[in-house]
C-alpha cells in the first residue's frame, strides 16, 4: 500500500480511498436496487452487501495505524473527539433534515429524539451509530489485538455470528422479547470486520 507521504502512521493510504469509493458505490446500487423484484435486481443487491463490511474493516485498518508501528497508546477522549469530531456534525444535519422533511410529508416520527441519536432517522443511518460504537471502543480493541490477538479475533467472531443469529431471529419474529433499538444497531454484530481490519494492519508490510 502507498502511502501519500512515508513515515506517519497517520497519512492517508492512496488504495484505502479506491476501496472507500467501490464500497460507497456498493450502497448506492443497495439502495437503488432495493423493493425490486426482478432476478438481475436482486443479484446486484446481494452482491453488493459487503459495502457495510468493507467500511468497518477500512476502519479498523486505519485505527490501528500507530498499533502496526509499534506506537500504539492508549489515546482516550484525545483520539475520540478527533474522530468524532469528522463524523457527528454532517450525522446530525443529515439525520435532523430526515426528520423535518418527513414531518413536514405527514409521516412524523414517534421517538425523533431517540431516532436521532441512535441512526434512526433515515434507514442508512444506522451505520453511523455503528461507526460511533467502534471509535469510543477503539482503545479497547487495538489493545486487545497487541496483547491476545488470536483469543480476540476468536471471540470477534463468537460474537458476531452469535448476534447475526439473533438479527435473523428478530428479523423473521421468532425473539420472545422486543429489543427496543434493533440489534443490527449494535456494534456487537459488526466486531469481526473491525477486528479483521486491525488485524490486516498487524501482519502485512504495508509501508513497503
Amino acid at each position: 500500500f502507498v502511502r501519500a507521504k512515508m513515515g506517519d502512521s497517520n497519512m492517508r493510504i492512496r488504495q484505502m480511498d479506491g476501496l472507500r469509493a467501490v464500497a460507497a458505490l456498493a450502497v448506492v446500487m443497495i439502495h437503488v436496487s432495493a423493493g425490486q423484484t426482478t432476478d438481475a435486481e436482486l443479484v446486484w443487491n446481494q452482491l453488493s452487501r459487503f459495502a457495510v463490511p468493507m467500511f468497518l474493516v477500512l476502519t479498523g485498518f486505519g485505527h490501528a495505524g500507530a498499533l502496526a508501528e509499534e506506537k500504539f497508546e492508549p489515546q482516550g477522549w484525545t483520539a475520540v473527539r478527533r474522530r468524532l469530531s469528522r463524523v457527528l456534525p454532517p450525522y446530525f444535519l443529515w439525520s435532523a433534515a430526515y426528520l423535518v422533511l418527513e414531518a413536514l410529508c405527514g409521516t412524523p416520527h414517534e421517538r425523533p429524539l431517540f431516532d436521532l441519536l441512535t441512526g434512526g432517522a433515515y434507514i442508512h443511518l444506522y451505520y453511523i451509530f455503528i461507526l460511533v460504537q467502534f471509535v469510543l471502543l477503539a482503545d479497547f480493541f487495538c489493545m486487545a489485538m497487541q496483547r491476545h490477538p488470536r483469543l480476540t479475533m476468536l471471540c470477534s467472531a463468537a460474537l458476531t455470528f452469535g448476534m447475526q443469529m439473533l438479527i435473523a431471529c428478530q428479523v423473521n419474529g421468532m425473539l420472545m422479547f422486543h429489543a427496543p433499538l434493533s440489534l443490527a444497531r449494535w456494534f456487537c454484530g459488526w466486531t469481526l470486520f473491525y477486528t479483521g481490519g486491525i488485524w490486516l494492519r498487524l501482519h502485512e508490510k504495508w509501508q513497503r
